[in-house]
């Protein structure tokens, strides 16, 4: 049997169930992956919490994750190049839907939707990059960071802050990481000049002026970083609502600093690139904290917390070695 996620109503991660279902069967087009770590993002208590009911479909009880790590254990008869054996990592493209998800010890993925474990990478790793991994290369790109940039990271000691920093820093730019104070070493573990402890100081009353502000906290909108950017100043929020497109839109008809929300990218060509930067050892330096299947509730209740230190993983299969 496969002992999974589930929860029946929204509420508090209190609703999260572990129950035992049948294996997935393969289909023709899929792969089938035995789970040995999953990625645990905000998006999947959110989801449970019901922030996104009107969107959602599907019957109950829904299933929860969507960032995965594992090895291949059947491959569907249409699906070439791939066989049993094969260390992979991946995200699922359906995560609203509720019929598919990584917090269990089974998946059936497209093959679209995985990418090989690069020798030398752990699947803890593999499981933590696609969603934190891909927003915080997408938001860098966003934001045009290059060397010799000074850079604002809202949120640089969290699951996306974490690749972020490591991310910026590595292009050369100047890293001054906003986090809680007891993060302070970590932040400049990954690599950041300056830390700003948000819970002793206002972040945003520093004189200090930047090219590019990352939130990826949601803690300030566009109109209370704007002042504390260069004149070509960009600024990427991570988790965009409508007002923060509208400040977006209206960044460009007026000119100066720029705003830009993200809208992530989960493809593979972003996962590939992921691979090949872990493969480097670029991310070796980010802190993973994993928690047992039967302490999913945990794990999503520090997500929504806040003041998370790295990236938080489930290991359904915790004794699958990459």
């Amino acid at each position: 049997m496969n002992r999974v996620a589930t929860y029946n109503s929204y509420g508090s991660p209190e609703v999260v169930e572990i129950s035992s279902q049948p294996i997935p069967p393969v289909g023709e087009h899929q792969i089938r992956i035995r789970v040995a770590a999953a990625g645990v993002n905000p998006l999947d208590w959110k989801l449970v919490r019901g922030d996104l009911r009107w969107f959602r479909r599907g019957p109950w009880p829904r299933l929860l994750g969507c960032d995965f790590a594992g090895v291949v254990d059947a491959v569907g008869s249409a699906v070439p190049g791939w066989c049993e054996g094969q260390a992979v990592f991946g995200s699922l493209r359906d995560p609203l839907s509720g019929r598919r998800g990584s917090y269990g010890g089974w998946l059936t993925a497209e093959p679209a939707e995985v990418v090989e474990v690069p020798a030398g990478v752990s699947l803890e790793l593999g499981a933590a990059l696609p969603v934190a991994g891909a927003s915080a290369l997408q938001c860098l790109e966003m934001a045009g960071v290059k060397a010799g940039d000074e850079v604002l990271i809202i949120g640089a000691t969290g699951g996306v802050g974490s690749f972020a920093t490591v991310l910026a820093t590595a292009r050369g730019a100047r890293v001054t990481a906003v986090c809680r104070e007891r993060n302070e070493a970590y932040a400049r573990q990954l690599g950041a000049a300056r830390v700003l402890a948000h819970d002793r100081v206002d972040p945003l009353d520093d004189p200090a002026r930047y090219d590019a502000i990352l939130d990826l906290a949601g803690a300030h909108d566009f109109d209370r970083c704007g002042p504390r950017l260069k004149p070509r100043g960009r600024y990427v929020l991570s988790t965009p609502g409508t007002s923060d497109y509208l400040a977006a839109w209206r960044s460009r008809l007026v000119g100066g600093p720029r705003a830009y929300g993200l809208a992530v990218r989960r493809d593979r060509a972003s996962m590939r690139q992921l691979a090949a930067l872990a493969a480097a050892g670029t991310f070796d330096r980010i802190a993973l904290s994993t928690f047992a299947l039967d302490d999913a509730r945990k794990a999503l209740e520090q997500s929504r917390s806040g003041g998370v230190r790295g990236k938080i993983l489930l290991a359904p299969t915790a004794n699958l070695q990459s």
